[in-house]
């Protein structure tokens, strides 16, 4: 069915932020069939202030995980050469 999908929503986890597995995906299915309308949730969003000792523990976390986001998922959101990532990334407590 993904060869005919207008979009695709991708779950991931903000405590093990992208498994081998789900970039193996991206990389080896979703991008050969062309799909670019993808969405990432990145769920888990309030266990990183839960597992922090201190309110900095918290903040470099939060900083890092940011980092990362940018670096690995920013480029899956450029479509015609213009930044989605504002409207494609969304972080999130799905028990909030």
């Amino acid at each position: 069915f993904l060869p005919q999908a207008d979009a695709v929503v991708m779950v991931l986890n903000a405590v093990q932020f992208l498994s081998e597995e789900e970039v193996h995906f991206l990389e080896n299915v979703l991008l050969p069939l062309g799909l670019r309308n993808i969405f990432f949730v990145v769920n888990r969003w309030n266990l990183i202030d839960v597992s922090a000792v201190t309110r900095q523990e918290a903040d470099a976390a939060r900083a890092e995980l940011e980092q990362r986001i940018r670096q690995r998922l920013t480029p899956f959101c450029v479509h015609q050469g213009q930044d989605l990532s504002e409207e494609r990334i969304f972080r999130v407590n799905a028990f909030g």
